[in-house]
């Protein structure tokens, strides 16, 4: 059985697809006991086999996950192929335009209220039971740093199927979506996906980790929440950054030491969430993004992660 790395990325979010505390201020709400979470313990190897009996027998495996060589594994060092499916809405909401019958640009008028999309059609169980029946067995869930700071609770329209989360912060919504996910047998990936909870277009002030914000902000706020669902033995993995990518006047860069230097600001995050929160979390390094943004035709570096 491996022993707890230390350190060890993946290298591009999209291969990981295809094969599919510091508090951060006074605002973010504490997580709150709910009839959905599952009871908090010690240690994730400890909580497993307690769950064991209620997770789906597709997804019998043991976490945590870690890399052995090109491949993910478990902790009894088999593989575990990330069938995976991205839960969209806790990062926020689209503010372009759009037709609703172009399958491509379908986020016109959509308005999530910072949570996972569909708790205001479908009860909890039901959406994981139509998960399982995909063949997926990992969530990728997507947060914005907004989310995490709201103190307003979200309206009882956003979760009129699931009226027991009524009353309820974004974050602590968040708290019960996860802990489901991991009671049902999920592998969990976190994803800090934007800056706020408003996005369109490429340009939008999510651009990267600091693009309204500082780094130093980013980090506290991923150890915040790693050290938040630490004790979730099916969170296994923190994506730090949705598709880096320039704004106007600066693309991102690997390893220049400057403010935009993705490869620094990844290996603080890492550092910080390895060693003051999860030890046991898979970190996730998505590549710089989009050639070309924000004007066709002026290509812009796009360096490997090497």
């Amino acid at each position: 059985m491996p022993t707890r790395r230390s350190l060890r990325y993946l290298t591009g979010i999209a291969s990981i697809l295809a094969l599919l505390a510091m508090a951060p201020g006074p605002v973010a709400t504490a997580r709150q006991p709910v009839a959905e979470a599952v009871p908090a313990v010690t240690a994730k190897a400890a909580s497993v086999s307690a769950k064991a009996a209620s997770a789906p027998a597709a997804d019998a495996w043991q976490p945590p996950l870690s890399t052995r060589g090109r491949y993910i594994v478990d902790a009894k060092g088999d593989r575990f192929r990330l069938k995976s499916a991205n839960w969209d809405g806790a990062q926020g909401s689209w503010t372009g335009s759009g037709s609703v019958d172009d399958p491509a640009n379908h986020h016109s008028g959509q308005n999530s209220s910072g949570i996972p999309l569909a708790l205001d059609r479908v009860p909890l169980p039901t959406l994981l039971a139509d998960f399982h029946r995909l063949g997926i067995n990992s969530i990728r869930l997507p947060f914005s740093n907004e989310m995490i700071h709201t103190t307003a609770t979200v309206p009882d329209s956003a979760v009129a199927a699931n009226t027991q989360l009524r009353g309820r912060t974004p974050l602590q919504i968040f708290d019960v979506v996860v802990s489901a996910l991991s009671r049902d047998g999920f592998a969990v990936i976190l994803n800090n996906h934007t800056n706020t909870t408003r996005w369109c277009c490429g340009i939008d002030g999510n651009e990267r980790w600091n693009s309204g914000q500082s780094t130093q902000a980013w980090i506290d706020d991923w150890v915040f929440m790693a050290r938040r669902y630490a004790d979730e033995p099916r969170v296994v993995g923190a994506d730090l950054y949705n598709e880096v990518r320039r704004d106007v006047l600066d693309d991102p860069n690997w390893g220049l030491g400057d403010q935009h230097d993705w490869y620094t600001a990844a290996q603080r995050a890492a550092d910080r969430i390895l060693t003051e929160a999860d030890p046991d979390l898979l970190i996730v390094i998505e590549g710089i993004n989009w050639t070309g943004i924000p004007v066709d035709g002026l290509p812009h570096e796009r360096p490997t992660l090497a």
